[in-house]
């Protein structure tokens, strides 16, 4: 069996390389900084590694026995010209590889909203260790969040109506009572 051989030239990713395990001795994984290396690699590569964020023109051009071109990154229009197209090279993307991260990233702010984070990180810049500017904003039962439009008040909460029973675990959930 031939061995594969692959240019990595996505410098955001040359880190995660040198962390990763080394790849089968079937597949031989170039990593390179500049365009100039980059060039010189692919006279002999199948593969080449690259961000969707530009077109290695001259990169892709040196590789006469290239077959796959994968982008690292989701986005892949500056991928998407004449010039691949007409090659007959096989386009690629990671879409999803970065899905959990990124929803466990939205969950996290939305969360630090809620729990008025901002307001504890600009007293802690000031030095100020004094009670927390969110247990103060949040004193009294009401929470006013205007980024997240969430409005607990305890006397809502206490009322019997039908909005409110539902409107209660969410609250507490987010630790308002």
């Amino acid at each position: 069996m031939r061995r594969i051989k692959a240019v990595l030239y996505a410098e955001q990713a040359l880190d995660y390389y040198h962390k990763m395990p080394p790849p089968p001795d079937t597949i031989q994984v170039i990593p390179c900084t500049t365009e100039e290396t980059a060039v010189q690699e692919m006279r002999g590569s199948d593969v080449l590694c690259c961000t969707g964020m530009f077109f290695p023109k001259a990169v892709f051009e040196a590789g006469p026995r290239l077959q796959l071109l994968h982008s690292i990154s989701v986005g892949m229009e500056p991928l998407l010209c004449r010039e691949v197209l007409d090659s007959g090279v096989t386009l690629t993307n990671s879409r999803g590889a970065n899905a959990k991260p990124v929803a466990e990233h939205a969950v996290s702010l939305m969360l630090a909203l809620t729990r008025n984070i901002h307001l504890s990180v600009r007293a802690q810049r000031r030095k100020s260790w004094r009670r927390s500017e969110s247990a103060e904003w949040n004193r009294g039962g009401r929470v006013n969040a205007r980024p997240h439009r969430i409005r607990c008040n305890r006397a809502r909460d206490r009322a019997e109506s039908a909005s409110s029973r539902h409107e209660r675990p969410r609250c507490q959930a987010f630790g308002f009572h």
